[in-house]
């Protein structure tokens, strides 16, 4: 048995999901109530105290995560991140349990940092910044298994700004649509649930029916959030995105070239390494968000456009293995599985 641990953001738990329906043996999952209590319904999971901040909730799931691990022997402790990780992975270290790491960003959070002296080995996403080299394994983050057909990429431009939208990149796309009917892309739009009503009111001046709207002769599908996004990106050409880790992962496993324009405020401007590393690899283009005007979206869409053979050789090159299929490999290499 491996146990994971997550919590928090989808981007620590969506991984853990992948990896263990992935595995060739029993899981367990253990996290707090957040997020993950109702991402993880239906799957083996276990609740215990959790905070940022207190010690005495710190303490407390340090030793109800010991009751576990006594319990339920698992070769590994698998932790992907959320500060509900750091009691169970401590827990994992007294118990002289195996501990996993997956980093998901270019810069590694605090828990990360903290644990990774004592980990036995730490797959990253990207090339391993301030963790130990001897024990790290560069195998991208796991997401879900996509089937690709090339002759389904339609002229489509997908806008995506995360599960919360971006309303800076929403009204930069808004202002840009009479310069995007030159690219003859229909749109699909996820605004987020805080900008969907926004957006949508200001379209409602244009022929209409549910969620589809007419624009010039291109046609706008605007949608809160599309869940999940993996059925939706193997017909896009192209895409608008933040450049969340889980985001990136997705969208490079699709084989969709993507403008990324990272969330100016991330904590250590960590999507704009994010999006740096792939953009270096030719498997999209960045542009931070205080240059990006409407003329400015509409030209760096174009030019990728003109440059699209360029993008599929740099995303072909990242898709030789994928993230799973390297942890596999690894911990059967050291019969962790």
């Amino acid at each position: 048995m491996i146990v994971f641990t997550c919590g928090g953001t989808g981007g620590h738990i969506a991984p853990a999901i992948t990896l263990a329906q992935e595995l060739p043996v029993d899981y367990l999952f253990i996290g707090g109530n957040r997020l993950e209590k109702k991402m993880l319904q239906g799957f083996p999971f276990v609740e215990i105290d959790s905070s940022a901040k207190n010690p005495v909730l710190i303490l407390k799931g340090i030793f109800q995560s010991i009751r576990l691990l006594r319990i339920h022997h698992p070769t590994a402790v698998f932790s992907t991140g959320g500060y509900v990780s750091f009691p169970v992975s401590v827990a994992a270290i007294l118990l002289r349990i195996p501990l996993l790491i997956l980093e998901e960003n270019s810069i590694p959070g605090r828990v990360t940092r903290w644990l990774a002296p004592f980990a036995a080995l730490i797959f990253c996403a990207y090339p391993a910044h301030k963790l130990p080299a001897h024990k790290t394994v560069l195998s991208g983050n796991p997401v879900p298994r996509m089937a690709l057909v090339p002759s389904l990429k339609r002229s489509r431009l997908l806008v995506m700004g995360g599960s919360q939208g971006a309303s800076k990149l929403n009204e930069l796309v808004l202002s840009a649509l009479p310069l995007l009917t030159v690219l003859e892309l229909d749109i699909i739009w996820l605004t987020g649930e805080k900008n969907y009503a926004t957006i949508t009111q200001k379209l409602l001046a244009y022929h209409h029916s549910g969620s589809s709207y007419s624009y010039d002769g291109l046609q706008i599908d605007i949608y809160p959030f599309y869940d999940p996004v993996t059925e939706l990106l193997p017909s896009v050409k192209l895409c608008i995105s933040r450049a969340g880790a889980m985001s990136i992962s997705e969208l490079t496993a699709a084989h969709v070239p993507t403008l990324y324009v990272p969330f100016p405020f991330a904590a250590d401007n960590h999507q704009y390494y994010n999006a740096l590393h792939v953009t270096t690899l030719n498997a999209g283009r960045l542009c931070v968000e205080a240059d990006l005007t409407p003329v400015v979206l509409q030209n760096t869409l174009a030019e990728m456009m003109d440059q699209y053979a360029v993008y599929e050789k740099g995303l072909n090159a990242m898709n030789q293995e994928s993230a799973v299929e390297v942890i596999l490999k690894e911990l059967a290499k050291r019969d962790l599985l």
